[in-house]
């Protein structure tokens, strides 16, 4: 059966690592991958920035033969990843960590609320941490890391 997974991004965290990450998932799992934006407090100028960010990313995914949809839209972050599962077939959800210390305990139980009402595996992906981070179980919280080559323009 075809996994689905959904690899959410916001304008506020680091976008190369859940991205970079998701991908390899969907790669060794054969699924298929879905992108969702969610602006939150970006300017028309940023918007644009980050769709040049995202269309290569995706094109080369396509070469590469992966199967891939990229979705954009508007709102908070959580409603917007919880509206969106509800709404189509999600088995797994990659989302980025919070760089902000002073945003990631709230964060970090928005996403345990995420998980407890979704009852599917979310993955943390912290572009700090050491490769390798904690495994992932199903029904648990996990953060994996990974480096990224890219560096993200401010």
């Amino acid at each position: 059966m075809l996994a689905f997974i959904l690899v959410a991004l916001n304008d506020q965290d680091s976008i190369f690592a859940p991205l970079t990450y998701a991908q390899g998932l969907a790669e060794r799992l054969n699924a298929r991958l879905q992108i969702l934006f969610v602006f939150t407090k970006t300017s028309p100028s940023k918007q644009r920035e980050i769709f040049r960010l995202i269309v290569p990313f995706v094109e080369k995914s396509k070469t590469r033969g992966l199967e891939i949809e990229c979705f954009f839209t508007k709102g908070e972050f959580i409603d917007e990843v919880f509206k969106f599962c509800q709404q189509h077939r999600v088995d797994i959800v990659v989302i980025p960590s919070a760089e902000d210390e002073k945003k990631r305990k709230s964060y970090s139980n928005q996403i345990k609320e995420l998980q407890k009402k979704l009852q599917r595996s979310v993955i943390l992906v912290n572009k700090k941490l050491k490769k390798g981070g904690m495994p992932v179980r199903k029904g648990k919280l996990a953060q994996v890391s990974i480096k990224t080559k890219q560096k993200e323009g401010k």
